[in-house]
């Protein structure tokens, strides 16, 4: 199990309160964020020749197939392409597609490499301010409770794997939108 030394000196930090902090970051954004990991996803909901991926990294699209119908049991494949193919993929999870626009009632199911960072690279190739959040997420979830409660009012530091104000400003930056 790894074990990291607190900055304070005092407590450790586990790989479990590291892993529990990467879920609660991951939980947040919404999607997985690092490493760069392959995906497939079918999409109902697109329409013209424009599909956005749920992702804000740099993505590789490794193929499309676009059906008929909404069940792809139901309507027959209609175009397919392959990496290198006929569309184009764009920072930020845009995918233009290149001699067929997209209808109600289609479905289309893409199969890509989304993330940041290379699993197996060192922690470098990572997004640093993510890191920083993580750490101190589970630096915080190390603690033990300093709390102290005199009557009705308990003062102490702060503790837990909740996000501070200011990394949630970070997460932020990685949180997917709603599509419009």
């Amino acid at each position: 199990m790894l074990k990291q030394l607190d900055p304070k000196g005092a407590e450790f930090i586990s790989q479990e309160h590291i892993n529990a902090a990467i879920a609660s970051v991951r939980n947040i954004c919404g999607w997985h964020v690092f490493p760069s990991l392959s995906d497939s996803i079918t999409l109902t909901e697109q329409s013209g020749d424009t599909i956005i991926l749920p992702t804000k990294s740099d993505t590789v699209v490794n193929s499309i197939e676009v059906y008929a119908s909404l069940s792809q049991s139901e309507g027959g494949q209609i175009w397919t392409t392959r990496a290198g193919g006929e569309f184009m993929a764009f920072p930020g999870g845009i995918v233009k597609l290149v001699g067929i626009q997209l209808k109600p009632g289609y479905s289309v199911n893409v199969d890509f490499e989304h993330g940041f960072g290379t699993l197996g690279d060192s922690a470098d190739s990572y997004p640093q301010d993510l890191i920083s959040v993580i750490l101190s997420m589970a630096s915080r979830a190390a603690q033990p409770s300093g709390a102290i409660t005199v009557g009705g009012i308990s003062m102490g530091a702060t503790t837990g794997i909740t996000p501070q104000s200011h990394e949630y400003r970070i997460l932020d930056t990685y949180k997917l939108r709603a599509l419009p």
